[in-house]
């Protein structure tokens, strides 16, 4: 399994993503992913932990997701029952073309949202990008959604915007510089808790980030000290090889 590193008491420690997330401990939720990095890895991370909790668990998609290879898709929530009683969750879309899986109809959606003790919707798209700046129309966080949790991979740091960004010119704009510049934790930082940037759309809903790719001591050490930035709840992640989505 994948490890987890957050602050407790201004130390660094080492678990796992149900010791950090309280809404593992909170009953029903629609918990909406955004930003870009390792969304769909933590997407079904998620799914599967609430799945082994004994919990009626749903993946989906307000935008666009990979079909899966690891699990059937199903485009209707009827079906749902019967998945759950087998001990599985479920995943739901409609198949849009060139592997990806489109947005159930509101109607379906609402159902599901109804039905599912938890509802993990993938909110976002980042052309496989690790670091986002939302555009105008830009996420689509589901009404229903009560939790929010923006991703940005570690694996940026150091490289320019150009090279690492989707949405080039909102992140120019967004961190007031070119697309030569190269990225740091202070511009993770502000990414992550700007309300043009990663937490945009969020409201009053509860924030929380990931830092993915947690890969290396440096990137680690890297990551660390955002964590000592941010005033919102975050994690830094590892996923090994065989376990990315």
């Amino acid at each position: 399994m994948g490890r987890a590193y957050w602050l407790e008491k201004n130390k660094l420690v080492e678990g796992s993503l149900e010791q950090f997330f309280p809404f593992f401990r909170q009953g029903k939720h629609v918990i909406a992913i955004v930003g870009a990095g390792g969304k769909s890895t933590l997407l079904y991370t998620l799914a599967g932990i609430f799945q082994r909790q004994g919990e009626r668990a749903a993946v989906t998609t307000t935008t666009h997701i990979r079909i899966p290879e690891h699990c059937p898709f199903y485009d209707s929530f009827v079906c749902c029952e019967e998945i759950w009683t087998k001990g599985e969750y479920v995943v739901l879309g409609q198949e849009v073309g060139q592997g990806k899986l489109g947005a159930l109809e509101t109607r379906a959606f609402s159902g599901l949202c109804a039905e599912a003790d938890q509802v993990l919707v993938e909110a976002d798209g980042a052309k496989r990008r690790s670091c986002k700046v939302p555009a105008a129309h830009e996420p689509v966080i589901p009404a229903q959604a009560d939790i929010v949790i923006g991703v940005v991979g570690l694996g940026v740091l150091g490289r320019t915007v150009e090279d690492a960004c989707f949405r080039v010119e909102e992140t120019r704009e967004l961190l007031e510089c070119d697309g030569t510049h190269v990225l740091t934790t202070d511009d993770l930082c502000r990414i992550l808790e700007s309300e043009q940037g990663t937490r945009k759309g969020v409201g009053p809903r509860q924030y929380f980030v990931v830092l993915n790719q947690c890969d290396d001591d440096r990137q680690k050490a890297l990551g660390e000290k955002i964590l000592r930035e941010l005033d919102c709840p975050a994690v830094m992640t590892f996923f090994p090889e065989e376990e990315r989505i």
